[in-house]
């Protein structure tokens, strides 16, 4: 696509998101879009360690190692949310890192069930830990006041401050991860994926354990960064919001996205939420059309809903175009 034209659509994008608090402030609308965000973060932190070939389901392991980070920095450490939710991103970084080096030499699938493992080992080393509460629920500190110079004080007290908080962080770290992925280390991670690309890769030099692990790192930050800012802004946390299904939810919005594209993951996201809110009253659909979702995406768009407007304009708009110049 024309760069010039995406270019355009950014910008309406982005001034859509800014004019929604001006347009409605209903609650449930800013609370979907505030979970949205949430999600995009979630899941466009996971695409990074996909393209080198980590095929990582324990994302939600590091999403509650920022929640209950952020709880454990602001309520017990007496340190500013403004610091404690970097330095929770830092601290699921550190545990990818470590958890990255012993277990990356683990391949494929008998690594999908290490990272599945670890959410368990996680929500089972949160309840049995008092000072984080246990199986109980946990109340989280509201987030102090952001003063900025010469302007005013913003008081965390309405949705409309965690919608804008959300979507400024949605976009520094797609800003973050899209630099990455396009400069020199971001094509190093490409190359990477599969044993092919590992063998050659090793060939010239490449460090690829080391590599594969900074993604799984860098995923892991987001993912903390996330899960501290969920914390905050439900108020009440527990582990029962850490589960596997949940996991494997996030790893869902990617590959229905799809994983080779950039936006694939936004896309993904954005589209099962919606789904999710518009059957929040017969959750027992929910997995049920999920599962119908990813079997057709898989089936009929192997490259995600990123693909939707090829394969719609490929089979059926191009075809009846050409059949009625034909006639």
């Amino acid at each position: 696509m024309n760069r010039a034209i995406l270019k355009t659509l950014f910008l309406i994008v982005v001034a859509f998101l800014i004019m929604v608090p001006v347009i409605t402030r209903n609650s449930y609308v800013l609370h979907v879009a505030i979970t949205m965000g949430i999600a995009i973060i979630l899941a466009s932190a996971l695409r990074l360690p996909l393209i080198t070939g980590i095929f990582n389901l324990g994302q939600i392991a590091f999403y509650a190692v920022g929640s209950y980070g952020l709880v454990f920095l602001q309520r017990d450490m007496g340190i500013s949310f403004w610091l404690a939710l970097p330095l929770t991103g830092g601290i699921a970084a550190i545990i990818a890192l470590i958890l990255g080096y012993v277990t990356i030499r683990v391949k494929e699938l008998y690594f999908v069930l290490v990272s599945l493992a670890f959410v368990e080992v996680v929500r089972l080393g949160i309840e049995a830990t008092p000072f984080l509460g246990g199986l109980k629920a946990v109340v989280v500190p509201r987030i102090n006041p952001l003063i900025i110079p010469y302007f005013h004080k913003v008081e965390f007290n309405s949705q409309v401050a965690y919608y804008y908080l959300i979507w400024v962080l949605v976009g520094i770290t797609l800003v973050i991860l899209y630099r990455i992925e396009n400069s020199r280390i971001g094509t190093i991670l490409k190359s990477i994926f599969g044993i092919p690309g590992e063998t050659l890769a090793r060939s010239i030099g490449i460090n690829v354990t080391s590599y594969k692990v900074f993604s799984l790192s860098i995923g892991a930050y987001f993912a903390g960064i996330a899960g501290g800012f969920f914390a905050s802004h439900s108020g009440i946390i527990s582990p029962g919001s850490f589960t596997i299904p949940a996991s494997v939810l996030v790893f869902i919005w990617v590959v229905v996205g799809g994983i080779s594209s950039f936006w694939g993951p936004v896309i993904g996201a954005t589209t099962l939420v919606l789904i999710g809110e518009l059957l929040q009253k017969t959750p027992y659909l929910q997995p049920i059309l999920y599962s119908c979702i990813l079997i057709l995406v898989i089936y009929l768009m192997p490259k995600g809903l990123i693909d939707f407007p090829r394969v719609v304009w490929g089979n059926a708009v191009k075809p009846l175009y050409t059949r009625v110049l034909g006639g």
